[in-house]
């Protein structure tokens, strides 16, 4: 919404022209290119998280990467080693055959690759949350069938914590070749301003600046080089200007994006943030009972996290359906406004809504979204699922998709599906950043990551102190520990 006011932007995504290359990401990428071109075997970088790596290997892979290299990327890599060989198969073209593995097909094809004069590379993101397991048959995987580094070069991509994971006794002989190291600190505050200046570089037709000066400079101190958190000021800053109908986006309204960004003591009210992440016009269609009953039934309910299995789900019972009545000749938004209406009333006459503007118009990603969540009312989430997923290939930008796609997946017990969700929920910046931290944290806890949990839970308490779910799973972990201590 906030672009109808500021039409000169684009919307913050990972498209090449938003690559910037501080002298941070500079190096790091010369150690990629040295890496693959010196057959060097393994490279592991690392950063802190919304630093710019995901954005770094993707360019490199898409953009940067010269002829004759084949990127093989990965992301959901919380994953058993014969998974790993079965993506990379996948990747590389190499078709399932039941009579041969993919630890025997895998090596023939690097082989034939490497004769062609090719390189293959294998990027995994998200490193740090690899199992100890797959990463040291990854590496026995390398010395066997790699031929001293010339058929396969690894990029190990995550967080300081995979640093600490590769000091663990069970990894020591990965460490040992794996000592090419790069990492990507934060922005200098001269790089940050450059990075701004670099997002906003599609100008509208009068040259006119959308920030002041002082709101720059304001939003990359407090961003503290950070991208991830700069991009979300700004959009806040954006939305913020846009509420109170600012021609430009001045310190006043940044720092009221630092006060909803950073703390509880903001002026706004929840519907704000709300209206923020699913549009001000979706927020004015839907009743207030209906936008009640869809924030109750996405939450996640505490379960005590020492449970292996997912939260329970419960599941409501459809409402008795009501005889159909005559649907008038609507156009597939009028239909998908009248469908909402009937979430709580009639789901039978709002799925009916539904399909009908889906079949008027099968471009049409609101149909979509809005029949996934008229499912997840139901308790139907697996066949809510696909609707999700149907609305994000059709706009894969919209956040509260993301988040209320991770929101099943984590429900249904599928981690490493929830957490690239919610991941991708933070990439589009939303305004209820606090949730889907919270959320994160669900996951990396039910995963056995319970520092990584804590530090995420801590992160959405600081957003927001009044989240009562992140609060209670916090202290859930500090009695934990206090048991272990005693």
């Amino acid at each position: 919404m906030h672009q109808d006011f500021f039409p000169s932007q684009t919307d913050p995504s990972s498209a090449p022209e938003f690559l910037f290359l501080s002298g941070g990401h500079r190096k790091a990428l010369e150690a990629i290119a040295t890496a693959v071109a010196d057959s060097k075997g393994f490279l592991v970088l690392t950063g802190e998280s919304g630093v710019g790596k995901t954005a770094l290997v993707r360019a490199y892979g898409e953009q940067i990467a010269p002829p004759g290299t084949i990127v093989l990327y990965l992301m959901n890599v919380e994953i058993p080693f014969e998974r790993l060989l079965e993506q990379m198969n996948s990747q590389l073209g190499i078709s399932a055959a039941r009579e041969v593995s993919p630890g025997e097909s895998l090596p023939a094809r690097l082989r034939e690759e490497y004769e062609r004069g090719n390189k293959v590379v294998l990027i995994l993101d998200e490193a740090q949350n690899m199992p100890v397991e797959t990463l040291d048959l990854l590496r026995i995987f390398w010395e066997k069938e790699s031929c001293g580094g010339k058929l396969l070069q690894v990029i190990l991509v995550g967080e300081p914590e995979l640093e600490k994971k590769l000091h663990l006794p069970e990894l020591k002989e990965l460490a040992e070749i794996a000592t090419f190291r790069s990492s990507i600190p934060p922005m200098r505050f001269t790089e940050s301003l450059a990075y701004i200046e670099h997002r906003l570089s599609k100008p509208s037709s009068d040259n006119a600046p959308v920030f002041t000066q002082t709101a720059l400079k304001r939003i990359a101190k407090e961003a503290g080089g950070i991208p991830r958190t700069i991009d979300i000021l700004c959009d806040y800053g954006l939305r913020s200007a846009l509420e109170y109908r600012q021609s430009r986006v001045n310190s006043k309204s940044v720092k009221r994006a630092i006060i909803l960004f950073r703390g509880p003591k903001a002026r706004y009210s929840r519907g704000w943030q709300v209206a923020g992440a699913s549009g001000l016009i979706a927020v004015l269609v839907l009743s207030t009972m209906t936008f009640r009953a869809w924030n109750n039934c996405r939450k996640i309910p505490f379960v005590s996290p020492g449970k292996s299995s997912a939260p329970a789900v419960e599941a409501k019972a459809p409402p008795q359906v009501k005889p159909a009545s005559k649907v008038p000749n609507f156009s597939e938004n009028e239909l998908i406004a009248l469908a909402k209406t009937q979430f709580e009333k009639d789901s039978a006459k709002a799925r009916r809504f539904l399909h009908q503007a889906i079949d008027a118009e099968p471009e049409n990603y609101e149909g979509y979204f809005q029949l996934g969540r008229l499912l997840t009312f139901a308790g139907d989430f697996r066949r809510a699922i696909p609707q999700f997923r149907k609305a994000l290939s059709l706009n894969d930008r919209r956040a509260d998709i993301h988040f209320d796609l991770g929101y099943l997946y984590l429900r249904l017990g599928e981690y490493g599906r929830a957490r690239d969700s919610y991941q991708k929920c933070l990439a589009c910046s939303p305004p209820y950043i606090d949730e889907v931290l919270t959320n994160l944290g669900v996951v990396e806890l039910k995963t056995g990551n319970r520092t990584k949990a804590g530090k995420l839970f801590l992160e959405a308490l600081g957003i927001n102190p009044g989240n009562k779910l992140a609060a209670k799973y916090l202290r859930w972990l500090n009695a934990q520990t206090r048991q272990a201590k005693d």
